[in-house]
């Protein structure tokens, strides 16, 4: 609990250049968030992909990080076990994402179901399941929205995710144990923190490699 881990790539002028996350969540989550975030005019579409996403209303498709709180379109996959705790105890896997004139698209592929050309360094997307994301050019063109980005790796403890879910039963998230608070005994994350350092010795990233391919 109180883990904020990401995978993610930003450019310049936030959010005008766009910002991509291809992994994302919080404590004991299993269940991974794909998002983007951008400026106004921005929309993702409502097929295509097999995550769900993870605002309501008016605004559950809209990318501009301004109207919906810097959340950006978020989307969170069905299945458990594509993050943290959950993906781990299973061997993890590949992250994958695609960025290209059709628009972008993300996924996840467990240990055991990575697609034989990733493995072979030949990557071919059009072969690959439905992507877990997908942001479509109609809607929201990359080369109106994204700006070169620069990928970054971080961890954070606490926070305003991790404390703002910190009391809630994340079962719609993946995670079934019980809300932080209940199962640390801490009221916030940051009296956990305070207190219980020493549980965050595992929450560190172990990643074999990032590939870059161009087509």
């Amino acid at each position: 609990c109180g883990s904020w881990p990401a995978i993610w790539s930003t450019g310049p002028d936030w959010p005008n250049g766009g910002e991509i996350d291809l992994v994302e969540y919080v404590s004991l989550q299993s269940k991974n968030g794909f998002s983007v975030h951008t400026g106004p005019g921005c929309w993702a579409g409502s097929t295509g992909y097999s995550a769900e996403g993870m605002l309501a209303g008016a605004n559950s498709l809209n990318c501009d990080a301004h109207a919906t709180d810097s959340q950006g379109c978020g989307f969170r996959t069905t299945q458990n076990a594509t993050c943290g705790v959950g993906a781990n105890a299973k061997g993890a896997g590949v992250y994958a994402l695609e960025w290209s004139n059709a628009g972008i698209k993300a996924w996840y592929f467990p240990r055991g179901e990575v697609p034989q050309d990733i493995l072979d360094k030949n990557p071919n997307p059009w072969s690959w399941s439905t992507p877990d994301m997908y942001i479509a050019a109609e809607g929201c063109n990359p080369s109106t929205y994204f700006q070169p980005q620069t990928l970054v790796v971080n961890s954070n403890i606490c926070g305003t995710w991790p404390e703002g879910v910190w009391h809630t039963d994340g079962d719609y998230s993946g995670q079934s144990s019980g809300s932080c608070a209940a199962l640390t005994g801490a009221d916030t994350c940051r009296d956990y923190v305070l207190n219980s350092a020493h549980d965050f010795s595992h929450a560190y990233w172990r990643i074999k490699s990032f590939s870059v391919y161009n087509y």
